[in-house]
């Protein structure tokens, strides 16, 4: 998980010289990476801890591109045994704010390794419907983040 209000992630960005901003109680706002200034103004203010493209923040706040990753994700029920399958999986928060790593991963490795199961590209749009419809029941439709993934097996 790359969520700010994360006691783990906390302490990482913490001690990256970053600091987390929670919000007030009742607001709809996540916690969020901030700096502070020389003047002990606040700046920055991004929900994500783990991002590969927000340079601006990454070294001073303590953002890092450095992935999660999930080990141990049963798939013998669709590789029949075989030997250690392995993948990436990359999404954005969108996805993973509505969807558990582990469920994705299970969708996408049947895509990759299972003969009878859907074509990769299928397995990733039904990630996306999926998480399309979390959003959905959360927000009453009135709100949906940014939602990409892509995914690819892995040779060792």
């Amino acid at each position: 998980e790359d969520k700010a209000g994360l006691e783990e992630e906390r302490q990482r960005i913490e001690e990256a010289g970053g600091s987390v901003r929670m919000p007030d109680e009742g607001s709809s706002d996540v916690p969020r990476v901030v700096g502070v200034d020389e003047n002990g103004e606040m700046f920055g203010g991004i929900a994500t801890t783990r991002s590969i493209g927000d340079w601006e923040f990454s070294e001073q706040l303590g953002i890092t591109p450095e992935p999660n990753a999930v080990d141990g994700v049963d798939l013998t029920d669709i590789t029949e045994g075989n030997d250690l399958q392995v993948f990436a999986v990359c999404f954005s928060d969108g996805v993973g704010d509505a969807m558990r790593i582990e469920d994705i991963a299970a969708v996408v490795g049947k895509g990759l390794f299972d003969d009878n199961g859907p074509h990769l590209l299928t397995a990733l749009e039904d990630v996306l419907r999926e998480a399309k419809a979390v959003w959905g029941k959360d927000t009453g439709k009135t709100y949906r983040d940014d939602m990409t993934i892509a995914a690819s097996a892995l040779s060792l």
